[in-house]
């Protein structure tokens, strides 16, 4: 098996076509053995995937094959009538895409579509909001000609931001209680279909989050209402205070530091985290050695809250900066922590050579 340096874009779609076939390997071999060939050269080609740049040549080719070879899985999981399982199987496939390739009016493979419909009736009924936003928009990807899962999705959101947030909805302390769940349920979304408008609507809810909480937009039935306690009061201010780096976290995941750095520099420097945020951001999307070392303190600074902003990070840095090892052994530490033993290794072997 080559190693993932040796890996190249345009050789990417070919790795999971020759184990299929079985290489050179002789035509003896069970079918479970050949079931762990193709998923062990799956796992390297999604690895080298994972650092390609979006507009990276054949990348398209090669995100083909790698839907391709979990399709194959997919009349499996759906047979096994597990929920769970059918959500991480479709975040396999949608973590495949950039935000871009999400967007309104982006084509989507048809393999997505019995996953998508069958989260979307299970969430549904389970009511799951995150999961059956995530499948709706999919599916008005899928079938842009009916218009009603794009209804079904603003009225899912609409009644979920209705309850927690709005003046008629969760009072007094019960809000502080109840509107972090907002939150939850969108960084589930977005971590299951990171279109830009996902994206954008997840920052600006924390934005607005401030707003209501220090704003002249709080609602009167919470400011009239009895007092609130001083945990509340200090649970607030540790969300907001954290604001600037939520609102990067929601770019730096899919890896968009340009996009992350926008986004801070429009919050003003209330607190001068934001003006040394977007300094490390700006600093970080650099070509040398200063950026590195700026994309090594950023994901460090994630690294325990929100591990997955520090794959991110990391998946940049080995893409920007490959001869540097920092990126490669972080990428390892990080899969090991996330119990992903296989790619833990490789990532080792790699950092080491």
């Amino acid at each position: 098996m080559p190693s993932l340096r040796a890996l190249r874009t345009s050789s990417l779609p070919w790795i999971l076509v020759l184990a299929a076939c079985g290489g050179t390997a002789p035509r003896v071999l069970d079918a479970r053995r050949a079931r762990l060939d193709a998923d062990a050269a799956f796992d390297e080609a999604r690895r080298a995937y994972s650092v390609l740049a979006p507009d990276a040549p054949g990348r398209a080719a090669a995100r083909a094959s790698l839907l391709e070879h979990l399709a194959a899985g997919t009349e499996e999981v759906l047979a096994g009538d597990d929920y769970d399982a059918v959500v991480r199987h479709l975040a396999r496939m949608t973590e495949l895409f950039a935000p871009s390739e999400l967007a309104q009016g982006a084509a989507l493979p048809a393999a997505l579509g019995p996953l998508v419909r069958f989260v979307a009736d299970r969430s549904a009924r389970r009511g799951d909001e995150a999961r059956a936003m995530a499948a709706q928009l999919l599916w008005s990807r899928l079938e842009p000609e009916d218009a009603s899962h794009a209804e079904e999705y603003q009225r899912i959101a609409a009644w979920g931001r209705e309850v927690r947030w709005a003046p008629g909805g969760q009072r007094g302390a019960a809000f502080f209680e109840v509107a972090p769940e907002l939150f939850e349920v969108w960084e589930e979304h977005a971590r299951l279909t990171p279109s830009p408008e996902v994206l954008d609507r997840l920052a600006t809810l924390h934005v607005e989050f401030r707003d209501l909480v220090f704003g002249s937009a709080l609602p009167r039935a919470f400011r009239a209402s009895e007092r609130v306690s001083m945990p509340d009061v200090r649970m607030a201010r540790v969300l907001t205070d954290r604001l600037p780096l939520e609102v990067a976290a929601v770019y730096l995941r899919v890896g968009d530091l340009p996009e992350a750095a926008r986004r801070v520099g429009q919050l003003g420097d209330l607190h001068g985290l934001e003006g040394r945020l977007r300094a490390l951001i700006d600093a970080a999307a650099l070509p040398g050695p200063e950026g590195a070392d700026a994309l090594v303190e950023l994901a460090g600074g994630y690294e325990r809250a929100r591990p997955e902003v520090a794959m991110a990070l990391a998946r940049v840095g080995r893409r920007v900066h490959p001869t540097d090892a920092r990126f490669p052994l972080a990428l390892a530490r990080l899969s090991l922590a996330d119990d992903q033993a296989a790619d833990a290794t490789a990532w080792y072997a790699e950092a080491v050579e």
